[in-house]
């Protein structure tokens, strides 16, 4: 049932072909039966449809769309204004030609198609029903209404133009809906994506610097309303300049990507994790308490415990923190100023360390 859907799904107008092409045999025995010369010629104006739909569905890949379901609709508004010509009833073919024109547009909603295209087809469905219901209007005598034969073809002819109006509406309606689900959904991941994108650097995939003034906002506002202390510390990597220089800058990528990914590991939620600018990262702590300065040495010596492996060789790296609360400043840029200023002194003091502001 699956791979049916999914064939009916992708193969679109060819469903459509194969369905009216089988309802068309159906009824061209039948077409063959009824007595008269118009309907003679109508039976044989079947039989040229079924060709020319045998024809779309064998060269389905290589024509187009929009030309297949034109050619389609356009052969059946002829075979319909023949059939009136020929025999003066109608029977439900001015029903099945208006059909043609939001059928059209339902099936060909999904791509942008030339405009003029449209403007030269819908004249012509529009002509074709004009005509029809002409004939539909014009007087016909009530005993020739009255006669088996056309009985028999108005009940035939009335099933088929109906059974053909309501599908090719309803399963171009379907179809319709279906790829505007698709859309739609491929519109939420875009937008999902795109906020993603907007919100994270693309080396690390931590956040970026914009993410993380939008969690000083939040910061800020929890700090005046609820009285809640949060800490920022910033690090970066010890002698990362010479790291670039001695492997080259794919080296100081990998080594970017790999050390912040096991500080980034050891970080439990609430706590933010983001690249302030190139070896520079911040870490963020919503709420903070004896603990914190202690879990985040924790983190910093397990992550410069195992050297970094590029190319078969071991980097070892380490790393620089410097970290302060907001325990006496009003902002959280006076807060990162601050632990940038800690992170300065553990730099002139030797490196691989982590240093407390005073105010912590």
């Amino acid at each position: 049932m699956k791979k049916f859907t999914y064939f009916v799904t992708k193969n679109k107008s060819f469903t459509l072909f194969i369905t009216v092409l089988l309802s068309r045999i159906f009824g061209a025995p039948f077409l063959f039966l009824i007595p008269g010369k118009g309907f003679f010629t109508g039976a044989v104006t079947n039989v040229c449809c079924i060709i020319i739909e045998l024809f779309l569905i064998l060269f389905y890949k290589s024509i187009p769309k929009l030309l297949s379901l034109t050619i389609l609709l356009t052969e059946l508004t002829v075979f319909c204004v023949i059939q009136a010509a020929a025999t003066g009833i109608v029977c439900g073919m001015d029903y099945c030609v208006i059909s043609c024109i939001p059928a059209l547009f339902l099936f060909s909603s999904e791509k942008k198609h030339p405009v003029a295209l449209k403007a030269y087809i819908y004249p012509f469905f529009l002509c074709a029903f004009t005509y029809i219901t002409y004939i539909k209007l014009a007087k016909i005598s009530p005993s020739q209404l009255n006669l088996p034969a056309h009985r028999y073809y108005i009940i035939c002819s009335e099933v088929f133009f109906t059974f053909f109006c309501l599908f090719t509406l309803l399963y171009g309606s379907l179809i319709t809906d279906s790829e505007f689900r698709r859309l739609a959904k491929k519109r939420e991941w875009f937008l999902k994506e795109t906020d993603y994108i907007v919100k994270h650097d693309t080396l690390t995939g931590l956040m970026n610097r914009r993410r993380s003034h939008q969690i000083f906002n939040a910061l800020s506002k929890a700090k005046k309303t609820d009285n809640i202390d949060y800490a920022i510390a910033i690090f970066d990597i010890d002698n990362f300049k010479k790291i670039n220089d001695t492997w080259g800058h794919d080296a100081g990528d990998f080594i970017l990507k790999s050390f912040t990914k096991s500080v980034w590991d050891q970080i439990k939620e609430p706590a933010k994790v983001g690249r302030w600018g190139g070896e520079e990262f911040i870490i963020i702590f919503p709420e903070i308490d004896e603990e914190t300065v202690y879990k985040l040495e924790n983190i910093r010596l397990k992550a410069i415990q195992t050297p970094i492996e590029y190319n078969g060789q071991d980097i070892q790296v380490t790393a620089t923190f410097g970290i302060a609360s907001s325990r006496k400043y009003d902002s959280p840029e006076a807060v990162l100023a601050q632990a940038d200023a800690m992170l300065l002194i553990g730099k002139q003091n030797g490196k691989n360390r982590i240093v407390v502001s005073q105010d912590f």
